[in-house]
């Protein structure tokens, strides 16, 4: 569940952040707004830059390391601000080495705080940011003012959650309350129980997150206080004190509401029903004496009753609050609704209650009239004019009205651009969309945009456009991935935005990869991200999507291009369950397993038969409609770009009538978007040629904590592993890493110079299948990792964040491990692993779709290493090792696995 407070009805945070009040007749009262206040912030770096190395010299002439220590720590701070976080690093760490030599401690803790925010921002460090701010608890814990620590704590209970290791996090926080209570600061302490409760609940630990929920409303209860909320600031201007009495009433019942949410939160996921949350606010309501918290209350339980499945009643709960805030008696209040448009929040959700319950007439009305409100080109209506055009382009799409619908989405389109280009700068750290660093940053303003995209293509299809179509699908995959593979190919950590391919260009990436192209979009009625088309999306987060329509377009090597689309809403099975039930029925346990006892798994989920029938029905619904667009050679090159949980698909195993699979049929590759092709199909930048082969099997592996309060675990060792590699590394003329050789230190360290790279050991999230009651939360926490031997300095655990930033050369990189073709699915492709390797520059990639066993997995890659000495093509090699394994193991989870991402050359 959700309760999205920052599309609620007021939005109060927003408009009092800039404005206090305006007062009728009065003089009104501004905020900077923040872009005002980041380009002070920008233009005094800029100043302090121009002068910093002049001062710099003159201080080292003088003799004086502290100055110089000063300086060098201002200059990094400002390069910081203007977003070269390299820059600033690099500076920093000259600090300090003086502060460390000059054994300052205090200055020492300052410099690691600086470094640690330049760290998570490139995602260097130990990978989540927090190594330097660790560093700097230790400095500052060694002394006596216990008040230093509690920035530090902060940031790293911050960071934590960014990078969501709960488990730390909830240290962190019990840390952090124990030392609010001992210095006696309530809002110190109810900030740490709000993230200890945000980590309890991602665990599953709803009892506890509602327990800790509970002690928070305590605190607030009896002190009033909200962590972060100044005290007003005395001024002779009239009215302020009143406005500014309003702003903080109103903060307060923001502050309670979000308590408030959690607890309905955690109690409705506990519990399985909204009933509970929809109690807690009626009986809250009751107690409320402030119009702005009224309003608040009943915007939340209209998405609580349509999460219900109530037709009727948020419409309803929204007209009351529309009343409310028409006929408040509270002047601020008041001036809000008329001088900032508060109420056409609440139609625009008024105008999706209508929808919910099937009144599109009145909901395109309502969503028209609240767009003929907002001032024309005013930045602080942007985020509001794209939402309402969002919604009417889906009630215009709904009633088919597909002309219309075009244009709308278009302008909402260009209208998210225009907003986000004014409130997300090149380089900075904070991230309007909800990502921590850069990367996560760009792919978070990505999904905004993921439903809009998809809702545009269907729009061009019904226009009979399927070419403008595929232009539009091209140009919403792997958006964050390209900027980040041209990073690589310009040398580069800029931000260097690429222009998406024309219809022109996907053509001649076709003939230039001599390849037929297979390009899949799907389109959900409701959305994929919930809470953009309907209230009736916001099912708390527990209903998935079904998809409705399947579009496929085929660039056969000559460009010619072909469409075909798939009816989905006829199925018995629903897309995504489908391709669930057959990855279940594959039933492979992971790395460490033998053979006999995956197929003993299998065969208590399902038999061998049932699986068939389920490879066969994804075979009719996949590829079936374009069978006759495939080329007829087995060996020309077919490469699949999937969306959603199609990258999960084994297309490898996926059989006909006549019960072959597609790969005795075709020579079958992967991609995340036909630009991905296209970049990584250009020559890699000049400079040191990459020669290397790095083979690493069976590391020493790390140790994870999984449980709070309990002692880590040491991952099962896989001997399974270390004879593949010892074998792969003969056949290749090359040394295993092997033990404790295999340290995560030198792995990075060889990379940039290896042309091939073959990784066999724990792809996690394949190594929580070893402990029982792990929860689903912590995998999705360390399931972007390589197990490898830990030292002093590192953790074992090669992260996605920490490949990002290596310049790797690799021709192909072999991840001989569980799962690490998955990950979290988004308008990129798959967010993990092989995501990572691409970003950092391989070329190719061969991951795996599940867990694989090691005896057929050490046969595959034998027979694969083989194959490729004998031919130059890396598809045709692994279609011919797959082929060749099946002989030995007939199922196709012994031998579908894995598959090959990149060109075709």
């Amino acid at each position: 569940m959700k309760l999205n407070i920052g599309r609620s009805v007021l939005l109060l945070s927003v408009l009092l952040g800039q404005v206090i009040a305006s007062i009728p007749g009065q003089a009104q009262v501004t905020m900077p707004s923040a872009q005002q206040v980041e380009q002070f912030q920008k233009d005094g770096a800029q100043r302090y830059l121009a002068i910093y190395e002049q001062m710099l010299e003159s201080a080292r002439q003088r003799g004086s390391q502290a100055e110089v220590m000063g300086i060098l720590t201002q200059a990094a701070l400002s390069f910081q601000t203007l977003g070269n976080h390299r820059r600033a690093l690099e500076l920093a760490q000259q600090a300090l080495d003086i502060a460390r030599a000059q054994k300052n401690q205090q200055a020492e803790a300052g410099i690691l705080a600086v470094m640690s925010i330049s760290a998570t921002a490139l995602g260097l460090d130990d990978g989540t940011g927090t190594g330097f701010a660790r560093q700097q608890l230790q400095q500052v814990q060694s002394q006596s003012d216990r008040l230093s620590q509690v920035p530090v704590l902060l940031q790293l209970m911050d960071q934590y959650r960014n990078t969501y290791d709960v488990l730390k996090a909830i240290e962190t926080a019990t840390t952090l309350t124990s030392l609010a209570q001992d210095l006696n600061n309530p809002a110190l302490e109810m900030k740490a129980l709000e993230i200890e409760a945000w980590a309890y609940s991602r665990m599953g630990n709803y009892p506890q997150a509602i327990q800790t929920l509970k002690q928070q409303l305590a605190l607030f209860k009896k002190t009033g206080i909200v962590p972060g909320l100044p005290a007003p600031v005395p001024s002779s201007i009239p009215g302020f004190d009143r406005a500014a009495k309003f702003a903080d009433q109103a903060a307060r019942h923001r502050y309670l509401r979000q308590i408030l949410s959690g607890i309905a939160e955690a109690t409705y996921l506990q519990q399985g029903t909204p009933q509970p949350a929809i109690t807690l606010y009626e009986q809250q309501y009751t107690m409320l004496d402030n119009d702005a918290a009224r309003a608040y209350t009943l915007n939340d339980l209209a998405y609580l009753y349509a999460a219900a499945g109530d037709a009727q009643k948020p419409a309803q709960l929204l007209e009351q609050a529309l009343k409310v805030l028409q006929s408040t008696q509270d002047e601020y209040l008041s001036n809000l609704v008329k001088s900032y448009g508060v109420a056409n929040l609440v139609l625009q959700e008024l105008s999706r209650a209508y929808a919910l319950k099937g009144d599109y007439t009145r909901a395109i009305e309502v969503q028209r009239q609240v767009l003929q409100s907002y001032p024309p080109n005013q930045s602080l209506w942007l985020g509001n004019r794209f939402a309402g055009l969002a919604n009417l382009g889906i009630l215009l799409l709904r009633t088919q009205q597909f002309s219309a619908a075009k244009t709308t989405f278009t302008e909402a389109i260009e209208t998210f651009k225009q907003y986000s280009a004014e409130r997300v700068a090149p380089g900075q750290t904070a991230c309007l969309f909800g990502g921590f660093n850069q990367d996560t940053c760009k792919l978070s303003q990505a999904q905004q945009l993921d439903d809009l995209y998809r809702n545009l293509q269907l729009v061009l299809v019904e226009l009979n456009q399927p070419e403008q179509a595929l232009e539009v699908a091209e140009t919403s995959r792997a958006v964050a991935i390209v900027e980040l593979l041209n990073q690589k190919l310009q040398g580069t950590s800029q931000v260097l935005p690429v222009q998406a391919l024309n219809l022109a260009q996907i053509q001649q990436v076709a003939r230039t990869q001599k390849a037929t192209l297979v390009q899949y979009s799907v389109f959900y009625r409701e959305g994929r991200s919930a809470g953009l088309n309907s209230l009736a999306s916001m099912h708390l987060g527990t209903t998935t999507p079904q998809a409705t329509d399947l579009l496929i377009w085929v660039i056969q090597p000559t460009g010619q291009i072909a469409f075909r689309r798939v009816n989905l809403s006829t199925l018995k099975t629903p897309l995504s369950q489908l391709v669930q039930v057959t990855r279940d029925s594959i039933g492979v346990r992971g790395r460490g397993f033998t053979y006999q006892e995956d197929v003993a798994l299998a065969s208590s989920i399902g038999t061998q038969a049932a699986t068939n029938q389920q490879l066969r029905q994804l075979h009719q619904v996949l590829i079936q409609p374009i069978a006759e667009l495939l080329p007829d050679n087995p060996e020309a090159p077919v490469i699949f770009i999937p969306q959603d949980e199609l990258f999960l698909v084994p297309f490898a195993a996926l059989q006909d009538t006549r019960n072959k699979y597609l790969i005795e049929q075709h020579t079958i590759l992967m991609a995340p978007s036909i630009q991905v092709l296209d970049l990584l199909q250009q020559p890699k930048r000049s400079g040191s040629e990459a020669t290397d082969v790095l083979v690493v099997g069976n590391p020493t592996m790390p140790r994870l904590q999984l449980e709070l309060g309990k002692p880590a675990q040491q991952l099962a060792a896989l001997p399974g592993s270390e004879q593949e590699a010892q074998t792969i590394a003969k056949l290749l003329k090359t040394q295993a890493l092997i033990g404790p050789q295999a340290t995560e230190a030198e792995v990075k360290r060889r990379m940039p110079t290896a042309r091939i790279i073959h990784l066999a050991t724990h792809g996690l999230l394949d190594s929580f299948t070893e402990f029982r009651g792990a929860t689903d939360y912590l995998s999705n926490f360390y399931q972007g990792a390589l197990a490898l031997a830990p030292t002093g300095q590192e953790d074992g655990l090669l992260r996605m964040s920490e490949l990002q930033t290596l310049q790797l050369k690799a021709e192909l990189v072999v991840l001989s491990a569980c799962d690490t073709g998955r990950g979290n699915l988004t308008s990129d492709g798959v967010f993990g692993l092989s995501r990572s390797f691409l970003a950092a520059g391989a070329t190719h990639l061969i991951v795996s779709l599940w867990k694989v066993p090691d005896g057929p997995t050490f046969e595959l890659m034998t027979e694969f290493y083989q194959s490729w000495q004998r031919h130059p093509s890396k598809a045709q090699a692994l279609r011919q090792a797959m082929l060749t394994t099946m002989k030995s193991y007939p199922d196709p989870k012994a031998w579908a696995a894995f598959t090959l991402i990149g060109p075709a050359n």
